[in-house]
């Protein structure tokens, strides 16, 4: 079974990139939050707690600006 592994995902990132971010709608944070029911996710629990205490979403392409 393929494996994959989160990249450029996590809470410096964000911070880095936050002008670049967008707000959320509650259906989003639900489905954030039920990330963290997956224990094989437990390396994103710190980045997925990060969007929700600051409501912002960060897509990855946003991040080719360098």
């Amino acid at each position: 079974m393929p494996s994959a592994i989160p990249y450029r995902m996590n809470v410096s990132e964000l911070e880095h990139y936050r002008d670049y971010a967008s707000s959320f709608n509650a259906q989003y944070a639900k489905n954030l939050e039920d990330l963290k029911c997956h224990s094989e996710l437990s390396d994103c629990y710190e980045c997925i707690d990060y969007m929700l205490e600051n409501r912002l979403r960060l897509e990855q392409e946003a991040m080719l600006t360098d």
